[in-house]
C-alpha cells in the first residue's frame, strides 16, 4: 500500500506573490558530491522558473570544477525554455560599469539566465555589486 507524503512546508523565499516576480541574484558554490549537485540544480531551477534570476557561481579553483559543469548541464535539462549564458569573470575585474550591467539587464529581459562563475571568494561580493546596479530584488544563498 502507498504511503503519502505531507505537503513540503512553503519556502517563501522562493514563492513570490502571484503575478509577481522579482529579480533574484543567487549565489552557489561547487558542491561537494553528486546527490547535492542534484539538489542545488533542483533549488536554481526553481528559483528560475518562479523569478528573474542570475546565478553567481563560486569556483574554489582557478578554473570552475567538473561540478560547475556538471551543474550547468543539469540546468539545461531541467530548463529547456531558457537560454543559459555563461559568463566568466575574474576576481579582480570591474564588472560594475553601467555597459556590463546593460548588458546583464537586457540578457535577463530576452528570458536568458546569465551564469557569472568567478572565485569562491569573490562570489558574495560581486553578487552585492550587481545586486547594486541591476536593483535585484533579493540575493540568496543557494547551499
Amino acid at each position: 500500500m502507498a504511503t503519502s507524503r505531507p505537503f513540503p512546508r512553503h519556502r517563501p523565499y522562493l514563492c513570490p506573490e502571484p503575478g509577481l516576480t522579482g529579480m533574484t541574484i543567487a549565489v552557489a558554490g561547487e558542491p561537494r558530491t553528486g546527490p547535492d549537485a542534484a539538489t542545488l540544480v533542483a533549488r536554481l531551477a526553481e528559483l528560475a522558473v518562479n523569478d528573474e534570476l542570475l546565478v553567481v557561481f563560486g569556483s574554489a579553483d582557478r578554473r570552475p570544477g567538473v561540478d560547475a559543469y556538471a551543474v550547468l548541464a543539469g540546468l539545461r535539462d531541467c530548463l529547456p525554455r531558457h537560454d543559459l549564458v555563461v559568463i566568466h569573470l575574474r576576481p579582480s575585474a570591474d564588472v560594475m560599469e553601467w555597459r556590463d550591467g546593460a548588458l546583464l539587464d537586457e540578457l535577463m529581459e530576452c528570458g536568458a539566465l546569465p551564469i557569472v562563475i568567478t572565485s569562491a571568494r569573490a562570489a558574495p561580493e560581486i553578487a552585492i555589486r550587481l545586486s547594486d546596479l541591476l536593483h535585484a530584488d533579493r540575493i540568496l544563498t543557494v547551499l
